[in-house]
């Protein structure tokens, strides 16, 4: 079993606490298996990378039909979309994107995007940007 789904299949359960089709967002994403996966599981997909790169890599590779647009708000933004509309991808600053813009989600998987944050300071307002992307009334192991 690969080390990226060995990670996201032990804490699958949890994270969505047991419901299907939930809408889970991937900060700073790249272009993980992570999101592939839960999509097969049957959840709606949001990524974020600051590179398109990634995200055409993601769809490209997956095999995945998709489409481009621009992002409403963000200057030079971009998302992709999936023709099934379960996946979407996001490519922007991270600090630009909004709730106002893509939505609330029912959960957050941080692959690694906490680590990418350098800083105590930007570490602090990384996770502070990312609780308003959270439905309320969902549970959150930042508070």
């Amino acid at each position: 079993m690969f080390g990226w789904c060995r990670v996201i299949k032990e804490f699958h359960s949890w994270l969505c606490d047991g419901k299907t089709n939930q809408r889970i967002f991937l900060p700073l994403c790249g272009k993980s298996l992570d999101m592939m996966w839960l999509a097969e599981q049957g959840h709606q997909v949001v990524g974020l990378d600051c590179v398109d790169q990634a995200a055409k890599e993601f769809f490209e590779e997956n095999k995945i039909q998709y489409t481009v647009n621009d992002i409403q708000g963000i200057e030079g933004g971009k998302l992709f979309k999936s023709a099934d509309g379960k996946i979407e991808f996001y490519v922007c600053d991270f600090f630009k994107i909004s709730s106002d813009i893509m939505g609330q989600c029912d959960a957050i998987w941080d692959i690694g995007g906490l680590f990418a944050i350098t800083g105590y300071d930007q570490k602090d307002k990384y996770v502070d940007h990312l609780k308003p992307l959270l439905k309320s009334g969902v549970e959150s192991c930042w508070t």
